[in-house]
């Protein structure tokens, strides 16, 4: 019975360590990933708000219409068109 214990002692131990390691690494991958690629990234996925519809959608994929940005959608940048004339 003392050798189980013993035993399942060294697995838990091992297994904490390794555990520990793998939280060390994860920490360090992400100090190094926040450098200035990854603001630049988070300014990228901003999102606006359509101004025919409502809907925010992904600055990357707005339409700029003289009213404002748009989703894309055909009704959408006909109300934008329309209301700036």
């Amino acid at each position: 019975m003392g050798r189980i214990i013993f035993w399942l002692v060294i697995a838990f131990g091992v297994l904490l360590a390794l555990r520990l390691l793998n939280v060390a690494n994860a920490g360090s991958r992400r100090d190094a990933t926040t450098g200035r690629a990854s603001r630049s990234r988070g300014r990228d996925r901003a999102m606006v708000r359509c101004v025919g519809c409502g809907v925010f959608v992904p600055r990357a994929d707005a339409i700029d219409a003289p009213r404002g940005p748009t989703c894309g959608d055909a009704r959408c940048l006909r109300l934008g068109q329309r209301d700036a004339a």
